[in-house]
């Protein structure tokens, strides 16, 4: 393990949901323009496929489809990467560039793109075999992106590492995706709604791409930002490792 991440202060032992949130918070009020443009980009190519259709097909349909699941499994991975580095500049009051973060991310991306694609292999196993393996393997991987970005383990490493960390915090890390989840069909509520009120009133044919491209965008913030808080307070926990040691990595 590099020197930046050895501990160096006293552990605090307990990793806390109500401190996690509030930092979440806290860093996404302080950076969210920052936070919502890395977010966006794996909504990008959909998007700009749905506006250029003006009468959409069974065969325009499924090439959407392809576009999006394409996007979600590189592009995703690629955004969340970038919104984790973002976050740890933010927490120790560095300024933040979506120039410098993107960069950053490129030379991982292999690592974190099979990292992301392993977790969610496992944890789409343990939840087809029985509902409380997939909650475990969800907790256990929560924090698989993070690890794999700042201690530039490979996929299979980072998985472990991941493991390491959230051993003993697993149902709290659980809580928070209940929460998170929370938040996803709240906004899945107000798109329906939005977008339909948007078609009313604008008259547009696009306005559930629009609202699905922007709420979409501000889940994975929001996720993102998370994780890479949950990691940041499972290392000060465990380790008793800050963030300024944490991000010294990217320096």
């Amino acid at each position: 393990m590099p020197d930046s991440l050895v501990a160096t202060a006293e552990p605090r032992r307990t990793f806390s949901v109500g401190s996690t949130l509030r930092q979440t918070f806290a860093q996404l009020s302080g950076r969210l323009p920052t936070f919502l443009l890395l977010a966006m980009l794996p909504g990008v190519p959909e998007l700009l496929y749905s506006l250029i259709l003006l009468r959409p097909t069974p065969e325009s349909a499924h090439t959407q489809q392809l576009i999006s699941t394409t996007s979600l499994l590189s592009l995703y991975p690629f955004a969340q990467g970038g919104i984790i580095h973002a976050t740890f500049q933010s927490l120790r009051g560095r300024p933040v560039t979506l120039r410098e973060s993107l960069s950053l991310v490129t030379p991982r991306f292999r690592s974190i793109l099979l990292a992301s694609l392993l977790s969610t292999l496992l944890i789409a196993l343990g939840s087809i075999l029985l509902l409380v393996p997939g909650i475990m393997l969800l907790a256990r991987y929560f924090v698989v992106i993070p690890v794999c970005l700042i201690e530039g383990s490979n996929a299979s490493a980072s998985l472990k590492r991941s493991a390491e960390l959230t051993a003993g915090s697993r149902w709290k890390i659980f809580g928070l995706f209940l929460l998170m989840s929370l938040a996803v069909l709240l906004s899945v509520a107000v798109m329906v709604g939005v977008s339909t009120l948007s078609a009313r009133w604008i008259g547009t044919n696009n306005a559930d791409e629009l609202v699905g491209f922007l709420i979409g965008g501000a889940l994975l913030a929001f996720s993102a930002v998370l994780s890479a808080v949950t990691y940041h307070e499972l290392r000060f926990a465990k380790e008793g490792v800050d963030g300024e040691q944490i991000a010294a990595v990217f320096d």
